[in-house]
């Protein structure tokens, strides 16, 4: 199994980038979606998560509150070694599945694998090259606050919790600096997709 990987800090605009990507025809596999399909009720990982953390982390229609969750597994680093336990190997095996079905499809394609987690749980291992969206820390904290509707001090708590973009960036062979404008991201991301469609010889007819 082989692919790009592209990841980055918390609400440094990762998915933003992602959707850049495909507009120039790369094939990217949501590592989140796979783990929203993966914990949809009654499925194995949802029954191993409910007895884990127990139902009040349940919506009234039996979905996971992402949200309350997240909370939880940002301030009890055991708690989110946990989640991480029940969900690694189960998304791992459906990235496996998906990107050979994306070679089998389209094989001079760019596949792109777009997982926060890319390098906390080794996920870059199995990427042929890694790309890592950042932002400045500033303007990561405005977005989260506005995207999830925390406080200036949850938003730090999480920040805290998860590995530094800074950190990421040591991972990368391609960097997306994400915190100035749009134009600019999109510069900088059609770019890349054109060395990485040197480099593996795919096709980039919507540059």
């Amino acid at each position: 199994m082989k692919f790009i990987g592209l990841t980055g800090g918390i609400c440094c605009g990762k998915t933003e980038v992602a959707e850049m990507f495909i507009t120039l025809d790369a094939r990217v596999i949501d590592a989140d979606r796979i783990s929203r399909e993966l914990t949809k009720p009654y499925k194995p990982a949802w029954k191993e998560i409910v007895k884990s953390f127990g139902r009040e982390f349940l919506l009234p229609d039996e979905n996971l509150d992402r949200k309350k969750i997240a909370g939880e597994v940002f301030k009890n680093k055991k708690k989110l070694q946990l989640l991480n336990k029940i969900m690694h190997q189960r998304i791992l095996a459906q990235i496996e599945r998906e990107v050979k079905k994306e070679r089998k499809e389209k094989p001079d394609s760019l596949i792109i694998v777009d997982a926060p987690l890319l390098i906390e749980l080794g996920y870059n291992r199995f990427a042929e090259k890694v790309i890592v969206v950042s932002a400045d820390r500033k303007t990561q904290i405005e977005r989260m606050i506005k995207r999830d509707k925390i406080s200036k001090e949850e938003a730090l708590l999480r920040l805290k919790s998860q590995m530094p973009v800074s950190e990421k960036i040591r991972f990368a062979d391609y960097l997306v600096d994400n915190s100035g404008s749009k134009a600019m991201t999109f510069k900088t991301v059609k770019k890349i997709f054109s060395e990485l469609s040197s480099l593996f010889e795919a096709p980039c007819s919507k540059l």
